[in-house]
């Protein structure tokens, strides 16, 4: 069985850089379910490695290869469906649902994602806990997660979380460790920026590469993910949702 740990090398300074900033919950009437057990996103690291993960998994694993895909498409037998859309202010987006059961409790996860200018990078997240709140509308959690890489190691993360805003800077990588017992097949995974990109860079257990993916946003919501391997060689893909649900990829490789 896989184990997977978050390294207590990475650091996260938490900066109250922008007006509204704040510890304080919403206004509004307090909520009474608890979503202890379905174990969502809760720290600045944790919605970092998800909207990451989420991003390369449209690249690497999300989609057909084909360049035009239709408007839903079923993925998985985990009932993971996707389309593509376009989001009011006009970045053409990739949508994903997902329908599972942590724990044995029904979790269906919406996330949205899309490129901005400056490689900035956005993913909105629903969580829903039951189809009535589903069809409502009516998530019990909402997050939104906009990330951009600086000219140094630097990742700048905004989190609006039920409304309230934090700002995180993470000057450290984070990294995360999944031991599968033979050193060559377990994992740890590198998050830091380098050059305004995102990066993602996963060695084994004996620390040999495995892989480096360099993510970043485009101004028409466009994201481009670039693999590099030990080889030399890569792949970059560029993802965006389109109006009428279908979703472009353009692949490019090299060596």
């Amino acid at each position: 069985m896989s184990r997977t740990s978050l390294s207590l090398l990475s650091t996260t300074l938490f900066l109250c850089l922008i007006p509204g900033c704040s510890h304080q919950n919403p206004s509004g009437p307090a909520t009474t379910i608890d979503l202890t057990p379905y174990d969502l996103e809760s720290t600045g690291q944790e919605h970092l490695i998800a909207a990451i993960n989420e991003i390369e998994y449209l690249a690497e694993r999300g989609l057909n290869p084909a360049q035009s895909l239709p408007a839903i498409a079923k993925l998985t037998v985990d009932s993971v469906y996707i389309h593509g859309e376009v989001t009011p202010d006009g970045y053409g987006a990739v949508v994903t649902e997902r329908h599972a059961y942590p724990k044995g409790l029904l979790l269906i996860t919406l996330r949205r994602s899309y490129g901005k200018g400056g490689g900035r990078i956005v993913t909105e997240t629903r969580h829903y806990i039951s189809h009535e709140s589903f069809r409502a509308d009516d998530p019990q959690q909402t997050s939104v997660v906009e990330m951009y890489a600086l000219s140094s190691d630097t990742i700048v993360t905004y989190v609006r979380k039920n409304g309230v805003l934090e700002t995180y800077t993470f000057r450290l990588p984070v990294i995360t460790h999944t031991d599968l017992g033979d050193p060559t097949l377990s994992r740890v995974v590198s998050r830091f920026g380098l050059a305004g990109q995102i990066v993602s860079e996963t060695r084994d257990g004996n620390g040999a590469l495995v892989q480096l993916r360099r993510n970043a946003g485009l101004s028409d919501g466009s994201i481009v993910t670039r693999t590099e391997y030990p080889d030399g060689s890569w792949r970059a893909i560029r993802t965006i949702g389109r109006v009428d649900g279908s979703i472009v990829r353009e692949i490019t490789t090299g060596s």
